[in-house]
C-alpha cells in the first residue's frame, strides 16, 4: 500500500497498520477528530478495479 507519509505524520497515523480492520478503526478515529477520511484507489486491470467495489 502506498500512502502520503507527510499526511500520515501530520495526523499521527501509524505506518505499521497490520489489518484492514485496524485501518478502518484508524480511519474512523481520524474522521471523528478532523472530518477527513482515508481512501483507497485501485490500480491495475479491470478485475482489480471491480474487486475494490465488491
Amino acid at each position: 500500500m502506498y500512502y502520503r507519509e507527510d499526511e500520515w505524520k501530520k495526523n499521527k497515523i501509524p505506518a505499521d497498520i497490520a489489518t484492514w480492520e485496524e485501518l478502518a478503526e484508524v480511519g474512523a478515529k481520524l474522521h471523528e477528530k478532523t472530518g477527513q477520511s482515508l481512501g483507497m484507489v485501485s490500480t491495475g486491470d479491470n478485475t482489480s478495479i471491480t474487486n475494490q467495489f465488491l
